[in-house]
């Protein structure tokens, strides 16, 4: 499948539940805020509206600077979301580390643990960072024993897309991780960080937790 049936997949997607949509839209589609923004999807509706940015795999994805500018605008938008897709394979893993190992679930409550005390003292960037670390081990547990693979260098993004495609993940949750897994990007590349409630940090320790918790493939719910 070409990446352009790709992106009519995830049009298709969204007219599904209800959304109007243009694909490849122009300035003049776009809300005034976001006339320079370069989105490969407009789906709008009453009830809220979404703009979409789709890129042909996770290096591309990485290597656009302007998604997190994106992120840091529609955040004031109550109306708006931003939606990013990757439709395309992964790069090549990086080699493995010597050092890297897979953390146990020991460790992994730890970390969650850790980011739990952090947020109570008040540093919740460093919260949120230490809280997806940790939600990001559970999940790449989770994926394995759903019979998938995830090894050192596999993108969070992946992760995601394959535990939402087994039945892991309700549609609200995969929703909500990925409008965080955007928000991880702005903080750990530097970028100046919107606001953001503690109960997003709140959010992944719980996940973490229904991740560590639930041996058999049943799908986790908000």
């Amino acid at each position: 499948m070409s990446i352009e049936q790709h992106l009519n997949v995830v049009a298709d997607r969204y007219r599904n539940l209800g959304f109007k949509v243009v694909v490849h839209p122009t300035a003049g589609d776009l809300p005034p805020f976001a006339t320079d923004f370069k989105v490969e999807i407009l789906a709008t509706k009453d009830s809220g509206s979404v703009l979409a940015v789709a890129k042909a795999s996770p290096s591309e994805l990485q290597a656009d600077q302007d998604v997190a500018r994106y992120s840091e605008v529609i955040v004031k938008h109550p109306n708006w979301r931003l939606d990013v897709f990757v439709l395309g394979p992964d790069t090549p893993a990086a080699p493995a580390m010597a050092e890297a190992r897979e953390p146990t679930d020991e460790d992994i409550r730890l970390a969650a643990s850790d980011a739990e005390r952090m947020l109570k003292e008040g540093f919740v960037r460093p919260a949120f960072v230490t809280a997806w670390a940790a939600l990001e081990a559970a999940m790449r547990r989770r994926l394995v024993a759903s019979g998938g693979k995830a090894a050192y260098g596999i993108s969070p993004r992946t992760i995601l897309n394959e535990l939402f495609s087994v039945g892991i993940f309700s549609n609200s949750v995969f929703r909500d991780l990925e409008g965080l897994f955007q928000l991880r990007n702005v903080i750990v590349h530097g970028f100046a960080v919107p606001p953001f409630p503690t109960s997003a940090v709140e959010f992944l320790i719980r996940t973490t937790s229904q991740l560590l918790e639930t041996p058999t493939p049943a799908k986790l719910t908000a």
